[in-house]
């Protein structure tokens, strides 16, 4: 099977218009949830850093000379978190007619055309704008039953009440997967969620890549390990990579800073 040109790789911004957070909106979120709330020391921490990625870090993972969390604090910052993605997809349900048109207007150039063909689209979103509003016929019939997630068997019905609860395979079935990926002569649209997703789980517990220690998370899965070699295999051919709402971190937000893109890029991507 061949891969299309031009592949798409989509960060926040792509989100937001449908109701997603940027980061300083999942900041904002966080800290009014009820659990933090309820404890002082994490008002604190999250006041004194507005990026909640290293928040959580802190509060996780804290370091030898970092204050230390105890068990009762970690579990409300994983439960604030998980309560605000319930927030988010509730704010993105609410744009149910503005995300399916986006997406049948805009994805639909990336799935393969021709046969043996394979388009994708990378993302390191974790909410289920796509798979609710591109996955079902009769909002692209194009791509019914064409449109997959690599590894990943959705459900008929995505529910609007609750995560949709599915459990990744283990190492054993992901090799399998990977082994027979290429497979597939039907044309197709990948979609791949490089940092998990709201709703994932292991038998370790929820598998949403957060933090900026992230190269730690993604060893640890063997689904997110393949979907991470998949991407690099991709980009080391000559593709036309289209990036939506991802920045790189890049402070001055400017794309002409090619020095800390590529800075961001490294990070994106976890070389070591």
């Amino acid at each position: 099977m061949s891969v299309k040109k031009g592949i798409l790789l989509t960060g926040a911004g792509f989100s937001q218009s449908f109701g997603g957070y940027l980061s300083s909106q999942m900041w904002a979120a966080i800290f009014n949830q009820p659990e933090i709330l309820r404890f002082p020391r994490l008002q604190r921490c999250l006041l004194e850093n507005v990026d909640f990625e290293a928040v959580y870090d802190a509060v996780l993972y804290p370091g030898r000379t970092g204050p230390h969390f105890n068990d009762a604090e970690k579990a409300a910052l994983r439960d604030a978190i998980f309560n605000t993605y319930v927030q988010m997809e509730r704010e993105i349900i609410r744009s149910k007619a503005e995300a399916r048109l986006a997406c049948n207007q805009f994805l639909t150039p990336f799935a393969g055309s021709a046969r043996d063909e394979c388009g994708f689209i990378f993302t390191l979103n974790q909410d289920l704008l796509v798979e609710r509003y591109l996955s079902f016929p009769g909002s692209l019939e194009a791509l019914w039953p064409h449109f997959r997630l690599p590894g990943v068997q959705l459900p008929k019905q995505i529910p609007d009440d609750h995560p949709i609860g599915i459990i990744l395979p283990d190492r054993a079935a992901v090799d399998k997967i990977e082994s027979r990926f290429w497979e597939n002569k039907t044309p197709c649209l990948s979609y791949v969620k490089l940092h998990g997703s709201y709703g994932w789980y292991s038998r370790r517990g929820e598998v949403m890549v957060i933090g900026n220690q992230k190269s730690r998370v993604l060893k640890k899965e063997p689904l997110l390990v393949w979907y991470l070699k998949l991407f690099r295999q991709i980009l080391t051919s000559s593709r036309n990579l289209l990036v939506i709402g991802y920045r790189f971190r890049d402070p001055s937000h400017q794309p002409r800073n090619r020095k800390s893109n590529k800075a961001g890029f490294k990070a994106l991507c976890n070389f070591p």
